[in-house]
């Protein structure tokens, strides 16, 4: 049987020295394997375009370059880097994405005949790697790690699997989500499935990277968008698991936990009102509990910042930039 092809689609916008520390930190393992870059830019000027040009002639990288006129956006360029390669599977990096070489190299030699491959993207114990699960056995895995495949770079995509994407006009991408979208809508259509994990942590943060933007807008995102995408795939969850998946980012990560929602409040980006926008959303995302979220809500908001300026890790951890 032939190899199969594997490229990376990597959406950016306005990161030209992240992105070049994180291709020339993969340069020998892309080159060795002769795994191809699709690199499609989001970005208001030239210096991206620069960038890939200058790489494109001093490296053996085979870097694909597209400027989008006008700008897609987050969303729409996420899901264009992952419709653009042809290969047989896309696996679909974040701009502050590095994968180490010996995860490059493993991922390489676990491509078969799967829906997708998942790989560890976090810090801290892990199922151990499975080279071939499928259907109930996946569909159930899925279950349990979907809060990890928010990440963009935890998951390669089948040939297949982007091809069905594709394939109707309405298969719409969620708000921050869109590649979760693609799984979920994916595991929900389909009875018969096959995945890998990959239990060994191969893809990295680039050190550079500022934390993400929707830090200041946890709420919106981790209870309204999050909820959404969820939920809209239900077929792709066990009615008994539903609750658990919905808070399942929380509890894993800590967004949206009690000390999240306590610097939140404290910065006023809680209070009655954004619990009446997002009621049912955020108590049931957030691993604080209902009466967790409720108290951390009528909690003065002097008597929040009183404990978050005691606290300054929280607030670093949680809204570093405010």
């Amino acid at each position: 049987m032939a190899a199969r092809s594997l490229a990376i689609a990597i959406p950016t916008y306005n990161r030209p020295e992240i992105l070049e520390y994180n291709l020339l930190a993969m340069q020998a393992s892309l080159e060795r394997l002769d795994i191809g870059v699709y690199v499609l830019d989001d970005s208001s000027n030239d210096a991206t375009a620069q960038l890939i040009s200058r790489l494109a002639a001093s490296t053996r990288m085979r870097l694909s370059y597209r400027r989008n006129q006008p700008p897609l956006r987050h969303d729409a360029n996420l899901i264009a880097a992952l419709t653009t390669p042809r290969t047989d599977f896309v696996w679909l990096l974040g701009d502050g994405c590095i994968v180490d070489d010996a995860g490059m190299q493993v991922v390489h030699d676990t491509l078969q005949d799967q829906d997708f491959i998942f790989v560890n993207s976090r810090h801290g114990p892990a199922p151990a790697s499975e080279r071939r699960l499928t259907d109930a056995e996946a569909k159930s895995f899925i279950e349990r790690r979907a809060w990890d495949y928010s990440y963009t770079g935890a998951t390669i995509y089948s040939r297949r699997v982007v091809d069905w994407w594709q394939s109707e006009a309405k298969h719409r991408p969620f708000p921050n989500f869109p590649h979760l979208s693609v799984i979920l809508g994916y595991v929900a259509t389909h009875v018969q499935l096959g995945i890998s994990w990959v239990a060994q942590r191969v893809v990295h943060n680039n050190p550079l990277k500022r934390q993400s933007y929707w830090l200041a807008d946890a709420i919106p995102v981790w209870a309204g968008d999050w909820h959404k995408v969820i939920t809209a795939n239900a077929a792709a969850i066990e009615p008994a698991a539903m609750a658990g998946v919905l808070r399942s980012h929380s509890d894993n990560t800590r967004v949206l936990g009690v000390k999240h929602l306590l610097v939140l409040r404290a910065a006023g980006l809680l209070d009655a009102d954004v619990l009446a926008r997002y009621r049912e959303a955020l108590l049931a995302s957030s691993s604080a509990g209902r009466l967790g979220a409720w108290a951390i809500v009528a909690l003065p908001r002097s008597a929040a910042r009183i404990l978050v300026a005691a606290r300054p890790s929280w607030r670093r951890r949680y809204l570093p930039s405010s």
